[in-house]
């Protein structure tokens, strides 16, 4: 996202933020692979991991993007925009698709919760999201979501009881670390 941002907004990064990013990508590579770095090989690749790359392009695009929606919307306008226009790009996919999943359970109480939690708090996330990316800028912003592997080890532990180990303790600490980097502000902006 830092680099969008510096071809398409001309954001820049001092090399200590530039350093904050490789600091907290590293962590997360950490975390994900669990310390296993040196042997990670091409061929452990898989259809998913370039999904998931994908989505981050995507991701990237659309907060640098925004960057320049925001300059005449606010969050909450841009957000609702996204919403609609995602909405309305989805639908003919999900109408195709519908016919090869179960029914869905219109009587679950956990299903209306969950489509309660992302409408409600995801939309409230969005919203705060694109704040940050309007008073920060897009790269500083998008450091924090090296945080998303924080939350899952967090959770694994705790809600799946899955041990942590010494690299996710590792890797947490180099995406803290980095992030504290990336987000301080340097002597002649204070």
């Amino acid at each position: 996202m830092a680099r969008l941002a510096r071809f398409y907004l001309g954001e820049r990064l001092e090399p200590r933020q530039w350093l904050g990013v490789a600091v907290s990508i590293f962590g997360v590579l950490l975390v994900v692979t669990s310390g296993r770095l040196a042997t990670l090989r091409l061929d452990e690749l898989r259809p998913g991991d370039f999904i998931v790359l994908a989505s981050l392009i995507a991701w990237s695009t659309y907060t640098v993007y925004g960057m320049r929606v925001l300059g005449t919307l606010s969050p909450a306008v841009a957000t609702t925009g996204a919403y609609v226009a995602g909405t309305l790009l989805i639908l003919p996919t999900a109408l195709v698709a519908a016919p090869f999943y179960p029914s869905p359970r219109l009587h679950s109480l956990v299903a209306w919760a969950v489509v309660g939690y992302q409408g409600v708090l995801g939309a409230v996330a969005h919203v705060w999201w694109y704040r940050a990316v309007q008073v920060v800028g897009p790269s500083r912003s998008a450091i924090f979501l090296n945080l998303q592997p924080i939350v899952g080890v967090a959770l694994a532990g705790t809600l799946l009881r899955e041990s942590i180990g010494l690299w996710q303790i590792l890797g947490v600490a180099s995406v803290l670390a980095g992030v504290g980097l990336t987000t301080r502000r340097s002597r002649s902006r204070r």
